[in-house]
């Protein structure tokens, strides 16, 4: 149990509970130094980056209750948190546009390409 919580973070968020598993089950196979934590919303995600600072974030741009992008603003803000490399996944290619002027380091189209995904995770990891 305690290398497990030694290894770096990838935190996921995300309101489809299948986006989260299929996800999950992706990066685990290709991250396997890494521990991959999922929440289904904004404010879960705020809790556990607040509990253990993830290395970087794949957040939905839509879900209710609180976005990914207001989940953003708010990680922005915050001097612990400003610099964690934030990837936003979106249906909605319009969304990439606003994502990127106010805070992204990255956006990935969902339904996505596992390859594109990953490569797209590694860049920002580096």
């Amino acid at each position: 149990m305690k290398e497990k919580e030694s290894k770096e973070i990838i935190l996921i968020v995300d309101d489809n509970e299948l986006n989260l598993e299929i996800l999950k089950l992706i990066l685990e196979d290709e991250f396997n130094n890494f521990q991959i934590i999922i929440t289904n919303n904004g404010y879960e995600a705020l809790k556990k980056v607040e509990a253990k600072k993830p290395a970087i974030i794949l957040l939905n741009f839509m879900m209710p209750g609180i976005d990914g992008l207001e989940v953003c603003h708010i990680l922005k803000k915050k001097t612990a948190t400003k610099d964690i490399p934030i990837i936003f996944t979106s249906g909605c290619p319009k969304d990439e546009l606003e994502f990127l002027e106010i805070c992204g380091a990255d956006f990935v189209q969902l339904p996505f390409i596992t390859k594109e995904l990953i490569t797209c995770i590694k860049k920002n990891l580096q």
